[in-house]
């Protein structure tokens, strides 16, 4: 854990001139990545109940499926359209008031599933909790985008809230359920309830020193041109893509190659996600050069493309298994690092540029999850999906390599 008497008070707001000092406080760090591991673990919570919650509004067992993938696709839906609002709004506002709205509003959606026996209810919900969800993580990383740390611990600091994001996604479906039976959520909703209220709470009573008016002069000054940080939305949302088709793969090759039970499935995913947390405890070290990390995005993009082609001619748990290594870890280098010089490069307007990223990246979720129902058939279309793919990869692989000079030359601009 970094020190944390640097960071700036988690009141003040991006664009806007800090005030007065408050005195420092190691709670400030941890109540950003609690925001974050609650808002992941409210959404997982309810998921292992979604299809009996459709069941019991009235839906026939053979569209029960069909309207999950419908429900799962409302939240992602919500988060697109309201994470560049939440993003602007971080650039004009206290982010904490931001985070706040976020995690209330996420309260509020669950009171929706209290009562929830319709479809047009549980889509309601489903829409709130994207939406307010969406909130969360721009807003921590918007604080933290103006935190008096070096670049070196900035990059730290991104990707511990990415952990924690990827630490309550694990946690989140494991408790729900744990509590869940059948349609009975209430239990989960309790415990949904209670983790974000004690979040927001533990949110709004921190305190750090935030930032002097000097550095963020220096901090507020343009770093990568337009032509640069679009190319990093890009590879965002190219990688959020890849890894969407993979979980779909890992679903669909596991059950018909192997004959893997829903256990069997759900374990890939939990060491996917293990792995994930590994690598970025040992790749987002304290004081290691983000430029460093970066030159790691080019191979982590061939790795992931690796992955793939592995997992489209698989025959055995083994061979899996290397897959689910070779995506995991380059998921665990890619998303942080891209997120990191996302904000870096866009200066003043950091806020703003973690929402596009929030809302894009969602979106190559979305398209992904489409692709990957085709990719791994067999069929001719389902090759050609995968292979323009693989290709995108290696092209993404190249435009990272390049990038690697405009982002020498943006942390050059300023002091370490």
């Amino acid at each position: 854990m970094l020190p944390l008497s640097r960071i700036l008070s988690i009141g003040s707001s991006l664009g806007m001139a800090p005030t007065s000092l408050s005195s420092p406080s190691p709670r400030a760090l941890p109540a950003l990545m609690g925001a974050a591991a609650a808002t992941a673990m409210a959404y997982g919570a309810l998921l292992p109940a979604l299809p009996w919650l459709i069941g019991r509004a009235g839906v026939p067992p053979t569209r029960v499926d069909a309207w999950t993938g419908w429900l799962m696709a409302a939240y992602s839906l919500a988060a697109v359209l309201t994470s560049p609002l939440w993003g602007w709004a971080c650039g004009r506002i206290r982010p904490l008031f931001v985070m706040s709205w976020g995690l209330v509003g996420q309260m509020v959606a669950l009171t929706v599933f209290w009562t929830a026996t319709t479809l047009p209810s549980l889509w309601m919900g489903r829409m709130l909790l994207g939406g307010a969800g969406a909130a969360v993580v721009p807003a921590a990383l918007s604080i933290l985008a103006v935190a008096e740390v070096t670049e070196a611990d900035r990059s730290t600091l991104f990707a511990h809230i990415s952990r924690a994001a990827l630490a309550g996604a694990l946690l989140g479906p494991a408790l729900g359920g744990w509590l869940t039976r059948g349609a009975q959520i209430r239990p989960a909703l309790v415990a949904a309830f209670t983790i974000l209220l004690v979040s927001l709470a533990w949110l709004l009573r921190s305190r750090a020193i935030p930032i002097a008016p000097s550095l963020a002069a220096k901090m507020f000054s343009p770093t990568l041109d337009r032509r640069h940080r679009m190319a990093l939305l890009a590879l965002s949302t190219l990688a959020a893509l890849a890894m969407s088709v993979y979980e779909l793969g890992l679903v669909t090759r596991g059950r018909t190659v192997l004959g893997l039970s829903p256990q069997g499935i759900g374990a890939m995913f939990t060491s996917c996600g293990v792995i994930m947390l590994l690598v970025q405890l040992w790749v987002f070290r304290r004081g290691r050069d983000p430029l460093m990390i970066f030159r790691w995005v080019s191979p982590s993009f061939v790795l992931t493309g690796i992955g793939l082609l592995a997992l489209s001619v698989l025959q055995s748990e083994r061979s899996l298994g290397v897959g689910v290594l070779l995506v995991a870890s380059s998921a665990g280098v890619l998303q942080p690092s891209l997120t990191y010089w996302t904000s870096r490069g866009a200066g003043r307007a950091a806020g703003t540029a973690l929402g596009w990223r929030a809302a894009l990246t969602t979106t190559g979720q979305v398209i992904g999850s489409v692709i990957g129902g085709y990719a791994f058939a067999g069929t001719w279309l389902g090759w050609s999906a995968l292979f323009l793919i693989v290709g995108a990869l290696i092209t993404a692989a190249f435009i990272a390599n390049h990038l690697s000079g405009p982002c020498l030359a943006a942390l050059s601009s300023r002091d370490r």
